[in-house]
């Protein structure tokens, strides 16, 4: 999955849900601040100090990953990041495949 990083439209559409599920957790994001990453670590190096523990149970419910997600993960963070760009990729995926 990670060689459709590379590829503008599908890191817009990211970009997109990653606005939309953090906003749906309280958390506000600017998508410009997110465009002007080209990597996942910039991505990451924006994302990390915008959690909180606050917001975090929230967002993980959001983006469908299970509270353990936090004990588990080396990167939290990256794991989010991985998250949403899955369900990016799946609903392109599905849509573009089934769309008649």
């Amino acid at each position: 999955m990670l060689h459709f990083w590379d590829k503008h439209d599908f890191r817009n559409k990211t970009f997109e849900q990653l606005c939309k599920d953090f906003a749906l957790s309280g958390i506000l994001l600017e998508k410009e601040s997110l465009e002007k990453c080209i990597s996942n670590k910039q991505l990451e190096n924006v994302l990390t100090p915008i959690l909180n523990e606050n917001d975090l149970k929230q967002l993980l419910y959001t983006i469908d990953l299970k509270d353990d997600v936090i004990v588990r993960s080396n990167n939290l963070v990256l794991s989010i990041m991985t998250r949403v760009a899955f369900k990016v990729f799946l609903r392109t995926y599905f849509t573009s495949k089934y769309a008649s």
